[in-house]
């Protein structure tokens, strides 16, 4: 009967049984004993790939373990998120602060309303600075991008110069984002006593009633009271002047 043909590789699994049946000690170099140990991981791989089973080895073979590397999780972008981004955001030169004036502006500008966009977005009134750097997309991982402390705070100091943001704290670290004027928390809290049909209002139940306005920071949340005690929509309804009754036109 004719002896079939072998393939290299059973050539040399061949070669490895004999020699083990004969009891001897093989000598070998570094690099047969890389190209060995190659063979033994490619052999698991598809016995695997075959049978899902855990393949037994003898503990003659020699065993490697190989750590699997870890792929990288992509961090979730929410919906709400997603539908904001601008058409920029996997433009690298996005976050380098152009040199010429008039370029500088529009980069400032247009980080600043994306800013305010984004707190809207996530309703959020006053943002941490370093918070918002590690968030998506002002930290670019696809990129490896992110805007700088410095970047950062000149994007503040414009929304500040536009009057649509303030810094709250002398140190910089945070910024009050006027995404929703005072003016229109006070329309919107008046139709939504109007709506409830709340003749008394506490600055406790405006903080815990769950609205877009509710995160409001209280010292402000003051001030719309004495807006609308101001525009004769309302009056005070203790001499801390921490409640007011409303005034309806029926």
């Amino acid at each position: 009967m004719e002896r079939p043909i072998l393939s290299q590789k059973e050539k040399k699994r061949e070669e490895i049984r004999k020699k083990d049946n004969a009891g001897g000690v093989e000598e070998l170099s570094e690099e047969e004993l890389h190209n060995r140990i190659q063979s033994i991981e490619q052999d698991l791989k598809e016995t695997i790939s075959r049978d899902p089973t855990p393949a037994v080895t003898s503990p003659r073979v020699i065993q490697t373990q190989v750590q699997p590397k870890e792929e990288p999780k992509e961090k979730l972008i929410s919906p709400e998120i997603r539908q904001i981004l601008p058409d920029w955001v996997e433009k690298p030169w996005r976050w380098i602060t152009p040199e010429e004036l008039h370029l500088k502006e529009q980069w400032l500008v247009e980080w600043g309303d994306f800013l305010m966009e984004w707190s809207r977005t996530k309703e959020l009134h006053i943002i941490k600075k370093e918070d918002v750097r590690r968030e998506f997309p002002f930290k670019q991982p696809l990129l490896k991008k992110q805007l700088s402390t410095e970047q950062f705070e000149r994007i503040g100091d414009n929304l500040t110069e536009r009057q649509k943001a303030k810094r709250w704290d002398a140190k910089k670290r945070r910024l009050r984002v006027y995404w929703m004027p005072l003016e229109d928390v006070a329309e919107e809290i008046f139709e939504w006593a109007e709506d409830q049909g709340l003749l008394i209002a506490t600055i406790f139940d405006l903080q815990n009633s769950r609205e877009t306005w509710s995160k409001v920071p209280r010292r402000e949340l003051l001030l719309v009271l004495q807006r609308l005690v101001k525009t004769k929509r309302a009056n005070w309804a203790d001499k801390e002047k921490t409640s007011i009754s409303f005034i309806y036109d029926f």
